[in-house]
């Protein structure tokens, strides 16, 4: 955790100065714009895949057919993995759970989940890069495909400031239809969901800002970032780093 610690101090504190240098040549009557650092969250900020995870768990509870799930997700998981994963479809699999069951006692288990079995999984490298990134200033945002149930009270538990999950449509009596709620935070998506964010905090900018992931899926929003990180990533995506110069962590 030290050396994560200090190199973060390190490369944090060049991109500061050069960040300062930049700011004063374009306009030095501008107030200096806070910088982004976003973290993507499976496989990244956890040693783990949330939604999986919580699937698996539901079937422990007696909620999920045990071998209709499991089916169905190593379909899904192999799409996901060759970069072809229907999310719309995805997401209506993965909420089933949560149209025929009382969302109040799912609420409670999900809570009960996030306490059991993933903050376990919270890598603690991660978190302390994402609190070293507040202290220089920088607002820290969580960005997940996975849906804003499952991830909701983990994230608030993260040193975060705020998180960009897959939203989830309801209908007139609150009820979860199974439908994705404007543009899931997946692939280009999470360009797309930063960009509307960045609109509504004018005070935020993308220069000068890091992601850190582990998916090629999230390829779209590494080559728009200032500091594409890449954690544990997979074989397409170690590639591209180290082709493209970009950090590679190990953890």
């Amino acid at each position: 955790m030290k050396n994560e610690r200090e190199w973060v101090k390190r490369e944090l504190g060049k991109r500061e100065r050069a960040d300062d240098d930049a700011h004063s040549v374009k306009n030095k009557s501008q107030s200096k714009l806070r910088s982004l650092a976003l973290f993507d969250l499976d496989d990244t900020i956890l040693a783990g895949d949330s939604d999986y995870l919580w699937g698996l768990y539901l079937i422990e509870q007696g909620k999920v057919s045990k071998k209709e799930y499991l089916a169905e997700h190593v379909r899904f998981k192999t799409a996901y993995e060759n970069e072809q994963l229907d999310m719309a479809a995805y997401t209506k699999f993965s909420t089933r759970v949560l149209r025929i069951h009382d969302e109040t006692e799912l609420i409670a288990l999900r809570n009960q989940f996030t306490e059991q079995v993933l903050l376990p999984l919270i890598r603690p490298k991660m978190v302390a890069i994402m609190k070293e990134h507040r202290t220089q200033g920088n607002t820290v945002i969580i960005i997940t495909a996975t849906n804003e149930f499952v991830v909701a009270e983990l994230c608030n538990r993260l040193p975060a400031d705020t998180y960009l999950a897959t939203q989830l449509a309801r209908d007139q009596n609150g009820i979860i239809t199974g439908a994705i709620k404007g543009i899931p935070s997946f692939r280009s998506g999470k360009w797309e969901r930063l960009k509307e964010w960045i609109a509504r905090h004018p005070d935020h900018t993308l220069e000068g800002s890091t992601f850190y992931s582990d998916s090629a899926n999230d390829l779209f929003l590494l080559e728009r970032v200032t500091y594409p990180v890449v954690v544990n990533g997979d074989d397409k995506l170690v590639a591209k780093a180290k082709s493209a110069k970009w950090k590679l962590l190990s953890l």
